[in-house]
């Protein structure tokens, strides 16, 4: 059985992940005011295919909470670690731009966590108990 702190981790990014795709793809054009001035034309679109990513990632991590231990969970616990990783990529270059808030650090310290708990669970086979 998972440990529920494990479980915890894959519940807490799907929750978040998947109400910020529904607020990306209802509203593009509020989340994506500051972009716009800062990027393109474009950035309402790309607000939206970040929606529409987040979605999936959020539905993937919401699904693989009770996989048992298998390539397929590990390919999910190394995807999930790749996404947050490269959204604390992007975090760090829109912190250093003029769309820096100070509410993007809340989100930018949750996107380390997953990362480093998703990157743990991937190194560990994603058990606790082989330790």
């Amino acid at each position: 059985m998972h440990s529920w702190m494990q479980k915890s981790v894959f519940i807490s990014y799907a929750g978040f992940t998947v109400l910020t795709a529904i607020l990306w793809l209802v509203m593009p054009d509020k989340l994506s005011q500051a972009i716009a001035q800062a990027a393109s034309a474009y950035a309402i679109d790309v607000g939206r295919a970040r929606g529409a990513s987040d979605l999936a990632l959020g539905i993937i991590a919401w699904n693989a909470r009770n996989l048992a231990p298998s390539p397929g969970r590990q390919f999910i616990l190394l995807g999930l670690f790749a996404a947050n990783v490269l959204l604390l990529v992007a975090g760090t270059i829109a912190q250093l731009t003029s769309i820096s808030t100070p509410s993007r650090w809340i989100v930018y310290l949750a996107h380390v966590g997953w990362a480093c708990a998703f990157g743990y669970y991937f190194v560990r086979g994603g058990w606790l108990s082989k330790a």
